[in-house]
């Protein structure tokens, strides 16, 4: 119900603003199925996000996670970049909630000359954020009984991501993240004491790859290429490291993109998640409104 209200809301008021983007992103396989409705809102100097998703998992059991990301970015005219946004997290099988506030800061540099439309351009940004993760106060497992801990769980993760986005040409960009994480306290004991819950999940982590334990590092990059008029291609690769006990995940998928028409665009695409213990297949389409 919550889940419904709140796509509802965000496709309410997107007949309001101007310069926009909604786009609705699904991605599924035999034990999973997650949904990501986003809604970007451009006029400069300002560029504003608000993003919903959730994802449901039964491998190693059942779990459902809901997320919500706001994010507000400001470009000064030398093309300085200033901004900040909140995560809010929950996971339903050991009801943690994980509350997020970061920072960015960047720029971005002109290659060369261009066109009216297209300047070749590299954007750079450090992005600095502290996810507080706890259950409420008075909830206590059967887990935290026999391994005698009642007192309340919690863990702060904190990180640092440097992020490159390269556009050389106008049919072709290039993004990296680079993610750093560390924690307060010891992520195994804290793995531990749950449930067997495998959503703690970072704001910066990909969409594709968003069934993870707490990692110590992320790396993504991702490759779009633009063609014939209405096509895209996007290739995506991600690798995280668990750090409860070191185990690595890899995720790479592929979507083609069509251009429908003039404002709409369709994208289908397969993609797989290897983790140290199995390998799963899935499918992702997304649709994206221009206005």
């Amino acid at each position: 119900m919550q889940k419904a209200f709140i796509f509802c809301l965000l496709i309410a008021v997107t007949p309001l603003l101007h310069a926009s983007t909604l786009k609705n992103t699904t991605q599924f396989s035999s034990g999973s199925f997650a949904d990501s409705l986003s809604l970007g809102y451009l006029t400069e100097p300002w560029a504003l996000d608000v993003d919903y998703s959730y994802t449901s998992s039964q491998s190693p059991t059942l779990d459902e996670l809901q997320a919500l990301t706001t994010n507000a970015e400001y470009e000064f005219k030398n093309k300085i970049l200033l901004g900040g946004g909140l995560n809010f997290s929950y996971s339903k099988t050991d009801m943690v909630t994980g509350f997020e506030p970061h920072i960015t800061f960047g720029g971005i540099i002109d290659l060369g000359k261009g066109s009216e439309d297209f300047v070749p351009n590299l954007e750079i940004t450090l992005d600095l954020g502290s996810n507080r993760l706890s259950q409420p106060s008075g909830l206590v497992t059967q887990r935290q009984i026999l391994a005698n801990r009642t007192k309340q769980l919690e863990i702060t993760q904190k990180s640092v991501g440097l992020n490159f986005i390269l556009s050389p040409l106008e049919w072709f960009n290039l993004k990296l993240s680079l993610v750093k994480y560390s924690y307060d306290k010891d992520v195994a004991d804290f793995m531990s004491a749950l449930s067997g819950s495998r959503f703690f999940v970072s704001r910066t982590s990909a969409f594709s790859n968003s069934i993870s334990t707490l990692p110590s590092y992320m790396h993504e990059l991702a490759l779009t290429f633009y063609f014939l008029s209405k096509f895209s291609f996007k290739a995506d690769f991600s690798v995280a490291q668990e750090a409860a006990n070191g185990d690595k995940d890899q995720d790479i998928s592929g979507r083609l993109g069509y251009d429908l028409f003039e404002d709409w665009n369709l994208a289908l695409g397969l993609g797989q998640s290897t983790g140290a213990s199995s390998t799963i297949g899935y499918g992702v389409a997304a649709l994206t409104w221009h206005f």
